[in-house]
């Protein structure tokens, strides 16, 4: 049985992808999100499949203190993940920090999924093959380190753009540290 991570499961994309999952059997899936009734409604349709363990996480990516504490609990609760499904993302139109000061959509859209994911390398290394998978979106952004992690003139498309160029760039990042170890990091957007 497959152990496969989705983080933003209560979203379109992070939904889509669990009863996917479900729909081929024979996974353990750990949902995360940051609204616990949105997660449990999921976990409750996807009880209707054969073969599939759903679990429930609340984490909110964009507080570094709650992305601490669900790696301790996924570390201790999971000795092997086989996969990593990056979906959480958000677009605010208005600028907006985190609890940490730092940019909202920079916060969860790259910093808390680079986070969980560098968190659980141990146990991304300990399955055969894992995958870590990002999702991004269409983007020519290009990124002004300067202006990283609050950007001085604020654009919600082109900061949006930015953290999924981050995506982009950790998933190159992540597959070029895979190399040769069977391992595999995959970006993806899912379109328009």
């Amino acid at each position: 049985m497959k152990t496969i991570i989705i983080t933003g499961a209560t979203g379109s994309i992070g939904n889509a992808a669990a009863h996917a999952l479900a729909q081929r059997g024979d996974v353990h899936l750990l949902l995360t999100g940051r609204d616990e009734a949105k997660l449990d409604a999921i976990r409750h349709d996807l009880d209707g499949y054969d073969n599939v363990i759903a679990d429930t996480m609340t984490i909110d990516l964009s507080d570094i203190i709650s992305v601490n504490l669900g790696l301790e609990k996924i570390k201790a609760g999971y000795p092997k993940i086989d996969a990593i499904v990056n979906c959480a993302a958000i677009y605010k139109g208005e600028q907006a920090l985190s609890r940490h000061g730092y940019e909202l959509m920079f916060a969860t859209n790259h910093l808390g999924p680079f986070q969980l994911t560098t968190g659980l390398m141990t146990q991304l290394k300990a399955a055969h093959g894992s995958r870590v998978i990002m999702v991004t979106a269409p983007s020519t952004s290009s990124i002004n380190f300067d202006d990283i992690p609050n950007p001085v003139k604020y654009s919600a498309f082109g900061q949006f753009g930015v953290t999924k160029m981050m995506n982009l760039l950790f998933a190159f990042s992540l597959a070029e540290l895979f190399k040769g170890t069977g391992h595999a990091a995959i970006a993806f957007h899912p379109g328009l």
